[in-house]
């Protein structure tokens, strides 16, 4: 998917949705303004989320379609998931999806993606990221800003990326886990489904599933 492919896709649609209010749906409402603001109308552009009804980001307020859990989609809606907690995301995405949303992924266009590079549905691409040959992102998995998935990588569904991260090659991460600023995984490492990998930490050794390391080199909580 190209960046001039996400844009015709947001000209043609009547609503521009994000999925949660929070931090990172705040930055990534930036990302999308500064890229498409003289392309949007502004009532098309707003949230749904289950605590809060105002929004503020990228200068200005956006409109409030509801809570997530009574929301209903219209056709042509574009959402794009921005709940950076990987088993609430996980749970809301699939909440959503089977009640007929349909998910777009972002890719800043700073962003460098190989052309044998697999994208799936609902995937946020942030500023300087980086997905070299071969490597797969299942649907829903956020590449925060300046990290780069090596050539060769796997990363599971709804896992979090964030900046800084260093995914060397064949490294296999599981879903629903979150790889805080500054990590990285060694070549051929695996970190198992639901795990947590502290910020600054090296993998030198896999990490089952569930469990939390941290520091460097890496250690099991």
């Amino acid at each position: 998917m190209t960046v001039d492919t996400v844009l015709s896709e947001t000209l043609n649609r009547p609503r521009v949705i994000f999925v949660g209010a929070g931090d990172f749906g705040r930055e990534l409402v930036s990302w999308f303004l500064h890229i498409y603001l003289d392309n949007l109308d502004e009532r098309t552009l707003g949230f749904i989320d289950d605590s809060v009804s105002t929004m503020r980001a990228g200068g200005r307020d956006l409109s409030f379609f509801g809570p997530i859990n009574n929301f209903t989609p219209l056709v042509g809606d574009q959402l794009y998931m921005t709940i950076s907690n990987p088993p609430i995301r996980s749970r809301i995405a699939h909440q959503l999806k089977d009640g007929g949303s349909k998910f777009s992924s972002f890719v800043h266009p700073s962003a460098l993606i190989a052309s044998t590079a697999i994208i799936g549905e609902g995937c946020i691409l942030g500023p300087y990221s980086l997905v070299s040959e071969n490597a797969v992102l299942d649907e829903f998995v956020i590449v925060n800003s300046y990290s780069s998935i090596g050539h060769d990588v796997r990363v599971g569904a709804c896992t979090t990326l964030s900046s800084h991260i260093d995914l060397t090659g064949h490294v296999r991460v599981g879903s629903e886990v979150f790889i805080g600023s500054g990590a990285r995984v060694l070549p051929r490492q695996i970190v198992g489904n639901s795990a947590v990998v502290g910020a600054g930490a090296v993998v030198m050794r896999s990490i089952p599933n569930g469990r939390t390391a941290y520091a460097s080199p890496a250690k099991l909580l």
